[in-house]
């Protein structure tokens, strides 16, 4: 009797670990793997739910000749009634050894960077995001992707 309550706990633990909370996923590709001052990622989200609370991340792909350990990001939020949100963000892309903190098998990292815990979209409609390096360089070489995931929280 154990052992069927010890295998069915098993099965339903791994069903609920693989319900994907994803609701969108968008990623822009930069061309060359140089992404330049002026080039915006913009992405666009319909927003249908104003109770449920969401997160928001970015999702950066690298590879190892980015040569720096961190970057900054500038994101621009722009709600369905016009108003506007502006941050500048800064996120670790190596530890104090310089090692990749990001996830892969070969020189290309991919990493998920915490934007936004819990939010509610207050408002039914198109949300706009617009993100840009804010490093000190032009181009910077060895970004190949910028991707942004909003999912249900867990909340």
């Amino acid at each position: 009797m154990k052992t069927k309550l010890s295998l069915l706990v098993l099965v339903v633990l791994t069903v609920l670990s693989c319900v994907n909370r994803e609701q969108y996923v968008q990623n822009f590709s930069i061309a060359d793997s140089k992404w330049k001052i002026s080039n915006k990622c913009r992405f666009e989200y319909i927003n249908n739910d104003t109770v449920s609370p969401s997160n928001v991340y970015f999702n950066l792909r690298h590879s190892g000749n980015y040569k720096y350990s961190n970057i900054y990001l500038f994101v621009t939020t722009m709600a369905p009634n016009g108003n506007k949100i502006i941050d500048t963000l800064e996120y670790n892309l190596a530890d104090a050894k310089g090692r990749w903190i990001g996830k892969g098998l070969s020189d290309i990292k991919n990493i998920k960077l915490g934007y936004k815990k819990a939010v509610r979209f207050s408002q039914n409609g198109k949300y706009m995001f617009y993100v840009t390096h804010g490093m000190r360089e032009n181009e910077l070489e060895g970004i190949i992707d910028v991707g942004i995931i909003i999912e249900k929280s867990k909340q």
